[in-house]
């Protein structure tokens, strides 16, 4: 059991480790608010953008389906 090996090999206790060595790392696209100023007018313009974001969660369960639903359309 890995639990037991961290444990007895290294003193580390599995239930303390952060999620990122747990779950491994995931990259979505999310949609994300970015204000910039427009060249033609001066003006400030926000816009949505679909930035490259990493995550460290669990999608094999339904609370990360149910946070990221547009990554099923």
């Amino acid at each position: 059991d890995k639990n037991e090996i961290l444990f007895n090999d290294f003193n580390i206790n599995y239930n303390n480790i952060e999620p990122i060595y747990k779950k491994g790392s995931t990259i979505i696209r999310q949609k994300t608010q970015v204000t910039s100023t427009s060249p033609r007018t001066g003006e400030q313009v926000t816009r949505t953008k679909l930035i490259p974001t990493a995550i460290h969660d669990d999608i094999i369960g339904q609370e990360f389906w149910d946070q990221h639903p547009e990554l099923l359309k």
